[in-house]
């Protein structure tokens, strides 16, 4: 079975991550966003 695909411009992080990042993160901090989704 393939993979479903990711939204656009969206990282497939889940909510637990993204709220945790949100609470770390500044305006103007770098992030890299580096990977592949599986069965891609």
């Amino acid at each position: 079975m393939d993979a479903p695909p990711g939204s656009h411009g969206c990282v497939n992080m889940n909510t637990w991550d993204a709220r945790k990042l949100w609470g770390v993160l500044r305006v103007g901090d770098p992030v890299e966003v580096f990977g592949h989704k599986q069965g891609i």
